[in-house]
């Protein structure tokens, strides 16, 4: 992975040539096979993912058993960071689509980013801010979505 294709996506728009470079270091290279599961819901994180190429999709499995397709990911987005930021399990599995490639950084890595105080870790900080609200945003149009459904008029089962 070079400086210049992390410089690319929108997530790392603001960061500097250095911070680009230190960023490189800390991110290694992956592929995953299509059906290949990069995330299963219920683990403990690792780390976090930045998709490269390729589509992943976020599936939630509910307590019933039932598998609900939440949203497809991009490349240009980092995903896994809330449970690697507050040590909660995965939320949701995150299967390949399609062949994937994808920059993985250890947890222990991204907290001391999080953590950190440089310039560098700042802009970090940042991009994830960013990604996070961004997550948000999605999921509460998503909501909006859902909620603007009509109910059933009556419990007449389908046939």
């Amino acid at each position: 992975m070079d400086a210049e294709t992390l410089g690319n996506f929108d997530i790392f728009s603001g960061l500097s040539q250095r911070a680009l470079n230190g960023l490189t270091g800390v991110f290694q290279l992956r592929t995953a096979e299509k059906g290949e599961q990069i995330i299963t819901q219920g683990d403990i994180s690792t780390g976090v993912f930045l998709i490269m190429s390729g589509i992943i999709e976020v599936i939630r499995e509910t307590r019933s058993g039932s598998r609900i397709p939440i949203h497809k990911i991009e490349p240009g987005v980092m995903f896994g960071t809330l449970s690697t930021i507050d040590g909660g399990k995965r939320g949701a599995h995150c299967i390949a689509q399609e062949k994937v490639e994808y920059a993985f950084m250890q947890k222990n890595d991204f907290l001391d980013l999080i953590e950190g105080e440089s310039p560098m870790a700042m802009s970090f900080q940042v991009a994830v801010i960013r990604a996070i609200f961004k997550d948000l945003r999605d999921t509460n149009a998503q909501l909006a979505e859902l909620s603007s459904l009509e109910p059933l008029d009556d419990m007449t089962p389908l046939s």
